[in-house]
């Protein structure tokens, strides 16, 4: 009895020690494209209603560097509204659908759901997102 208690107590602990791990974020490696319809999309403090993110992941390779690049669009329709490559840069995507763009320590694009359920969409290119 003693046997089975304390395996049952060593179990509890393993079990309340993996719960206290925090989720770590790691960036998106390789070629991945997203495509987020968004309800509001706030491009450097402009509004636009309806429109879809395109976000698309990949790395440049020059002859003495390589570094990570997203190209992002965002087309209302058939149009193009916003079109931008940012270098350096990485993509994020969390458990919760949330979807960053940021550079080292800035975030310049978060895509997310509000209060009310809608996905918005805001970019921040000049001065980022802090």
């Amino acid at each position: 009895m003693k046997r089975l208690f304390s395996i049952l107590a060593l179990s509890l602990c393993l079990m309340s020690a993996s719960a206290q791990e925090k989720e770590s974020v790691h960036p998106v490696m390789g070629q991945v494209e997203i495509a987020r319809i968004c309800d509001v999309v706030d491009i450097e403090g402009s509004i636009v209603k309806d429109a879809v993110i395109y976000l698309k992941t990949g790395k440049t390779a020059f002859s003495f560097s390589i570094s990570n690049k997203v190209d992002v669009k965002v087309k209302q329709g058939k149009k193009t509204i916003f079109h931008k490559k940012l270098k350096n840069a990485y993509l994020y995507i969390f458990s919760n659908g949330q979807v960053q763009v940021g550079q080292p320590r800035i975030n310049n694009i978060i895509i997310g759901r509000d209060s009310d359920g809608s996905i918005v969409g805001q970019i921040r290119i000049m001065e980022g997102i802090w």
